[in-house]
């Protein structure tokens, strides 16, 4: 019974590619295509666990922009489509702390790499990165610029978590 369960959970909560990734039809918000979006990270996967013990799918969506503007928008998607979404995080990095984490960005060098796609099977991780009048989008990339980009988003995370 519970390889069925984990069966269903691979075949319902497959994500998608190229910024139309969903969980049992919730898409993304449609940010990518702002110009003032410097950073974006947007995770989904159907092998989560929500705090009740309850396994379905889960997503998380990060937006940095140019002007220090910060949002998160993440939630769990039970078997039945019942969808927890959870509350919006949105701070003000504005000034310096902006500045850091756009200066990470162009330290990483991952405007200059080439990280084609990775396979993999249980989760979807987009980054897209514009700064300096380079866009450049990265899915599922592979371990060497997965660990730069995912630098970043430990200096996002951690900053969030500082000033909670």
């Amino acid at each position: 019974m519970v390889l069925l369960g984990v069966l269903v959970c691979l075949l319902y909560y497959v994500p998608a590619k190229n910024g139309e990734r969903t969980i049992s039809g919730i898409k993304p918000p449609s940010r990518l295509n702002d110009p003032g979006l410097a950073y974006a990270y947007q995770f989904s996967s159907g092998f989560c666990n929500n705090g009740e013990g309850e396994q379905g799918g889960c997503y998380a969506y990060m937006y940095l922009y140019d002007s220090g503007k910060f949002v998160k928008e993440s939630g769990f998607v039970r078997s039945d489509d019942t969808v927890d979404v959870h509350p919006t995080i949105e701070r003000d990095f504005s000034g310096p702390i902006a500045e850091g984490i756009i200066d990470k960005i162009r330290r990483t060098g991952v405007l200059g790499k080439n990280c084609p796609e990775t396979p993999i099977e249980d989760a979807d991780y987009f980054y897209q990165v514009n700064i300096d009048g380079v866009k450049k989008s990265f899915s599922n990339p592979p371990p060497d610029c997965k660990y730069d980009l995912d630098s970043v988003l430990d200096l996002i995370n951690a900053t969030v978590n500082y000033r909670e």
